[in-house]
C-alpha cells in the first residue's frame, strides 16, 4: 500500500455474468497489466499507515502462539490475511465449504465491537460509544475494508451514535437507517444479492 506504480496493459470491458456483477459495482473496465514496476513510495499514504497499524496489531495478536501455522491461521481468521494459505490449502477449504471463515465479515466486526465494549465498560457512556466508532473503523480498514465489514461498521456506528446521544432506537430502525445510508452512498447495491 502506498507504492507508486507504472504499468502498461490492456483495458477490457467485462461481459456475461461477471459484466453484470461489475456494472452493479460501477466497474466499467478491467485492466489486465502486461508490465508493472514500482517507481516510488508515498510514506504519508493513508493505506500505508493502515497497513503499518495492521502489522502492529497482527504482531501483538499472534506473537504468543507457538507455531508459525497457528500464527498464520489466527492472522487469516481475524485479519483476513490470506498470504499464508497455499493453493492446495485454499482448494481444500473451498471444497469443505468453509473458505468464507477466512474472509473478514460482519460477524468478525461485531465480535470485535463486542469485545471492545467489554474493555470500555468503565468509561462514561458518550466516551465509550465515541471510542467504539473510530476504533471499529480502524479494524475494518486494517482488514482490507471489504463491503460486508463496512456494512457492519455502518450499522454499529449508527447504533453507537444513537446511544452516544442517549437516543434509544429499535434494532429494526438501525437496520433501516443503515440501509438508507448505504444505498445513498452506492445505489447499485440494491440489486446485489449480498446486500439483501
Amino acid at each position: 500500500p502506498g507504492d507508486v506504480m507504472e504499468g502498461s496493459g490492456v483495458l477490457t470491458e467485462p461481459h456475461g455474468d461477471f459484466g453484470r456483477y461489475a456494472r452493479a459495482r460501477r466497474i466499467r473496465w478491467i485492466f489486465a497489466p502486461e508490465e508493472c514496476r514500482t517507481t516510488g513510495a508515498d510514506p504519508w499514504s493513508i493505506p500505508r499507515m493502515i497497513a503499518g497499524f495492521r502489522e502492529i496489531l497482527l504482531e501483538r495478536a499472534v506473537n504468543h502462539l507457538r507455531t508459525p501455522e497457528r500464527r498464520m491461521d489466527a492472522a487469516t481468521l481475524f485479519f483476513g490475511v490470506r498470504g499464508g494459505l497455499s493453493g492446495e490449502e485454499r482448494q481444500q477449504l473451498v471444497h469443505a465449504g468453509v473458505i468464507h471463515l477466512y474472509s473478514v465479515s460482519g460477524l468478525h466486526v461485531g465480535i470485535f465491537a463486542g469485545v471492545l465494549m467489554i474493555f470500555l465498560r468503565g468509561l462514561p457512556c458518550r466516551w465509550k460509544y465515541g471510542v467504539l466508532i473510530p476504533a471499529t473503523l480502524l479494524y475494518v480498514l486494517s482488514t482490507g475494508g471489504n463491503v460486508p465489514a463496512l456494512r457492519a461498521w455502518t450499522m454499529i456506528s449508527v447504533w453507537a451514535a444513537c446511544r452516544m446521544f442517549l437516543y434509544r432506537i429499535p434494532v429494526c430502525r438501525v437496520l433501516g437507517y443503515t440501509a438508507a445510508v448505504l444505498l445513498i452512498w452506492q445505489p447499485a447495491w440494491l440489486y446485489d444479492m449480498g446486500f439483501l
